[in-house]
């Protein structure tokens, strides 16, 4: 139940930061990048993971993201 209620929290605050990071007119890229920091600090505040792993995990470029995106939607 925890669990459930800090899930939709989380998902909650990235879409309020990417609504305001849109609305004020900033790039996809500067959107990506405010999600990967929103991502860092749940990870390592709310998951108690070590900061270095953490950062293995959210240290995607844009650019390799973008890559990868346009992969998946090609492949459909």
């Amino acid at each position: 139940m925890f669990a459930m209620k800090t899930t939709k929290l989380a998902v909650g605050m990235i879409t309020l930061c990417v609504s305001l990071t849109l609305l004020a007119g900033c790039t996809y890229r500067g959107a990506y990048h405010e999600m990967q920091r929103e991502q860092l600090r749940e990870c390592v505040e709310e998951q108690g993971i070590p900061y270095h792993e953490c950062l293995e995990r959210t240290n995607k470029s844009y650019d390799e993201y973008m890559r990868e995106r346009q992969e998946v939607i090609d492949d459909h």
